[in-house]
């Protein structure tokens, strides 16, 4: 069975704790028996996502694994060209924040 499971990390600058973390949301296409399959092969994702580095202003930026948002089993096995692997409903409020680019 195909999975659309989102991953949720977390940016920290690590030299400087005062700034407001940034969040990162990544959708991934699983291929899985089960579920909880599924969702073991996301957390290792998740966790190969993780990294740590200088910026050229000095900065250490600190990327982690956060978790799994959401796991939903897609209805087609077959995936083809413009299947739709996630959707989900929002409020106005989200809506509102997805609009505004992350620089505003």
């Amino acid at each position: 069975m195909w999975y659309s499971i989102s991953i949720l990390l977390k940016c920290s600058l690590k030299s400087r704790k005062e700034v407001e973390a940034s969040w990162e949301e990544n959708i991934v296409l699983c291929n899985a028996a089960n579920i909880e399959m599924a969702k073991q092969k996301a957390e290792i994702v998740g966790r190969n996502l993780e990294c740590d580095y200088e910026t050229a202003d000095g900065d250490f930026i600190q990327w982690k694994y956060n978790g799994i948002l959401t796991i939903y089993e897609l209805e087609n096995d077959d995936i083809n060209d413009n299947n739709v692997i996630f959707a989900r409903l929002l409020r106005d409020s989200e809506v509102s924040s997805l609009k505004h680019p992350f620089n505003d």
